[in-house]
């Protein structure tokens, strides 16, 4: 495979600073640094403090049981009082969580500014990531590494365990009873399950404020189906992203024609594209169809899934599970991005072949030497047409009905179409493509029909 030259690599967006922009860079630092000191100690300060408070009030509860009952009990007693009651518990409740999200948000947007300005300085501890963890600030290589919510486990979701277990233990004692009854309620567990839901709202109110660059519900809940399923998911779907996206910017830096592409990728692989919203049901009810009634497996997925299938999903072994997984996350990232954006990132992140992601890998695998500026519209079918074959071979029938149909959208000349045999031809002969040299005349003769 050819190796790709180095004005195609993908970057990081590092600068050779002038002195004057390097103070400037190394005061940011400093600011960021010490925002991050700053937010730290807030968050300790108010975390004890929580602690504090919640160990106040049960000691409290404990030796003044009976009062505070019957205080709660009877001093609530009709539902106008209630509501105002709860009305301000769920301010106070939410407003804690809101806070200990926004603190948590700022410390990590903090962490994030430092790796980058230490990256712009020209500093990176990519080389020893087993010494320095790159999940930490102290050995983080890349921003997005620093993850905005650090899971349930993390001794930083503390303040809203805190938070979400004394509002629920709050709402299970505090429950008027009496004013349930007088409303016909009389189910003895409902206190507690008020007080259970109560407390797993609070807690995915407070995720929901730690929502990341690109998470939203829709991807939260493609995550718990993987989990549910056991189809693992990459760890760091925002740095994937990014890097996607940078692949992109890249491709335009160094002339790509995208645009050209957009349309043959589109024909070829998705025609419904600018009308479904990332999931075809029809195409995919069609090829169930084909799998049922012919045991063939084709079709179905839309690029956006593809690019599900390809940037985000680890193992690719169970079809049916990696599926359902992969319509979840087609549906979520269609919202995240203009149909143009994505055709985009399928063209410069996807897979064409064995090992060769995206167009400037495939394009230095299928033809050295050539540059991302100069593509020309047969270069551009038998790239595209790589992206479909999983097996490196020639699909003569497919082919051939391919370049007719494009034929008939005008995006392949007569001209065009001989040089996509002689592509074809050198493909085979160099073994980059699967096939005997017969099968590239056969395609000739179709083609010429």
């Amino acid at each position: 495979m050819g190796k790709i030259k180095e004005e195609d690599q993908q970057y990081f967006p590092t600068y050779n600073l002038s002195p004057e922009a390097a103070d400037v860079a190394l005061k940011e630092y400093e600011l960021a640094a010490s925002t991050l000191a700053a937010d730290e100690k807030v968050l300790s300060f108010s975390t004890s403090l929580l602690v504090g408070i919640i160990g106040i009030g049960a000691a409290f509860y404990k030796d003044n049981t009976k009062l505070v009952d019957e205080a709660f009990q009877n001093g609530i007693s009709n539902l106008s009082g209630f509501t105002a009651s709860a009305i301000l518990f769920s301010l106070i409740t939410l407003s804690a969580a809101t806070y200990f999200a926004d603190t948590r948000k700022t410390a990590v947007l903090a962490s994030r500014k430092i790796v980058i300005l230490r990256r712009m300085l020209g500093l990176s501890y990519g080389k020893i990531e087993l010494v320095l963890p790159s999940r930490r600030i102290e050995g983080a290589n890349e921003p997005y590494h620093l993850p905005m919510f650090h899971g349930w486990l993390s001794p930083k979701a503390v303040p809203i365990f805190c938070i979400s277990i004394a509002s629920g233990v709050f709402v299970w004692l505090f429950t008027p009873r009496n004013l349930l009854n007088d409303y016909g309620v009389n189910f003895e567990p409902t206190p507690l399950i008020l007080a259970l839901a109560w407390s797993a709202f609070v807690a995915f109110f407070y995720r929901l404020h730690l929502l990341d660059q690109y998470e939203t519900v829709g991807r939260l809940f493609a995550g718990l189906v993987a989990k549910v399923l056991r189809q693992p998911l990459v760890k760091d779907i925002e740095y994937t992203i990014y890097r996607a996206r940078l692949s992109v910017i890249e491709a335009k830096r160094l002339g790509t024609p995208l645009e050209k592409m957009r349309p043959v990728l589109i024909e070829l692989e998705d025609r419904g594209f600018y009308q479904h919203s990332g999931v075809s049901l029809r195409a995919i009810i069609a090829a169930a169809y084909r799998y049922v009634s012919r045991r063939k497996r084709s079709g179905g997925s839309t690029i956006t899934q593809q690019i599900a299938r390809t940037l985000f999903i680890k193992r690719l072994h169970s079809a049916l599970r990696r599926k359902l997984v992969e319509i979840f996350l087609a549906l979520w990232f269609d919202k995240q991005f203009p149909k143009a954006d994505i055709a985009d990132i399928y063209i410069c992140a996807v897979r064409y072949e064995h090992n060769v992601m995206g167009i400037a890998e495939a394009l230095s695998h299928f033809f050295p030497g050539q540059k991302l500026n100069d593509i020309s519209s047969a270069q551009t079918f038998f790239l595209i047409e790589r992206v479909a074959n999983v097996r490196s071979k020639l699909i003569v029938e497919k082919v051939s009905k391919n370049i007719s149909h494009l034929r008939s959208k005008g995006l392949l000349s007569a001209g065009d179409v001989v040089s996509v045999m002689e592509i074809f031809r050198e493909q085979v002969s160099a073994g980059r493509v699967i096939a005997p040299i017969s099968d590239v005349t056969r395609l000739e003769d179709m083609c010429s029909k």
